[in-house]
């Protein structure tokens, strides 16, 4: 029979977290989406842990992005999972209602806009008048759509979240814009910490930084892109038990300027195999290429246990 692995737990000492939370509302964590340019084009990476925590119990085996049926676009969750996983659902539903969106002939700006009323309408009608008088707070929420823009030829991301009132807001990702240095957007509640962290790995690398006047400031930030420090990062904050809202195994996909979306598989140090947080079963075939995590960088390679199985090793991305 196949290992049986439980994805559930409980952290003691939040016990008292049961007692001052009312609500026992969900958070969703990490996310980290950034352009690469490991050559003459780009790529596009989201990356995310798997946990969901509600007071002290948690779940390390939640997905928490989704490839579209749109070529080279993708979402990602963060913030109050009962309605992150509506928004999630009802983005991957929209996606596909039309033509021109499931094909991409539709670009992604205007993808994004048509989702934001849906979304509006979704988040409207999941509560009664009542439930909504006596909502003093909005949940947090931070969901992400993320793609190749053939219409201006560049990657883009569009964030969805609730203003004080309620509200669906949506906003346009600078991180992501050419003109930003070793952009990279965080979302959920470690975003901070993940972006300290990232200013403290630039300044530790002696990476170069446009200086402010700079009559090619611009010029010169299109030349700097992030390798795979935002994953690091990642698999850091995971791994620090101090922390207790962050964790499982990550999530990874890479967008391609073709058109392509590619997730993965992901290998920890011993060897155990993950797909969308969820551990694999031990005969569990799959036809996705594996990656993990060795020093400072991925490496990858074909799985071993596709119909179409190769003797190839590990390549380090």
């Amino acid at each position: 029979g196949q290992a049986r692995h439980s994805c559930l737990g409980r952290h003691d000492e939040d016990r008292r977290l049961i007692a001052q939370t009312a609500d026992r509302r969900m958070p969703v964590t990490l996310v980290a989406i950034w352009v690469r340019a490991p050559g003459p084009y780009r790529e596009l990476i989201m990356a995310s842990d798997s946990r969901v925590k509600a007071g002290p119990d948690y779940s390390d085996c939640n997905a928490k992005m989704l490839a579209l049926s749109r070529p080279a676009t993708a979402v990602a969750m963060s913030g109050d999972a009962s309605e992150a996983y509506s928004f999630l659902l009802q983005i991957l539903a929209t996606s596909s209602l039309l033509d021109g969106h499931a094909n991409g002939r539709t670009d992604l700006r205007g993808l994004a806009d048509d989702l934001k009323p849906v979304l509006q309408d979704t988040r409207f009608r999941s509560y009664s008048e009542i439930t909504r008088k006596r909502t003093e707070k909005p949940p947090t929420l931070d969901v992400v759509l993320a793609g190749w823009s053939w219409r201006r030829s560049r990657f883009e991301g569009y964030s969805y979240g609730f203003n004080d009132s309620g509200d669906v807001v949506k906003k346009s990702l600078r991180e992501l814009d050419e003109q930003t240095a070793y952009g990279v957007y965080f979302a959920g509640s470690g975003a901070r910490e993940a972006l300290n962290r990232l200013h403290r790995i630039l300044r530790e690398e002696g990476l170069p930084r446009p200086k402010a006047g700079d009559p090619d400031a611009r010029k010169k930030a299109r030349t700097y892109f992030l390798d795979w420090q935002p994953l690091q990062i990642l698999l850091d904050i995971s791994a620090d038990r101090t922390q207790t809202s962050i964790g499982g195994p990550p999530q990874i996909l890479r967008m391609y300027q073709y058109g392509q979306t590619e997730t993965f598989v992901w290998q920890d140090d011993n060897g155990v195999r993950y797909y969308a947080g969820r551990r694999l079963g031990d005969k569990e075939r799959s036809d996705r290429r594996v990656l993990r995590w060795v020093s400072d960088r991925p490496e990858i390679r074909h799985s071993d246990s596709s119909i179409a199985a190769t003797a190839q090793g590990w390549e380090a991305l």
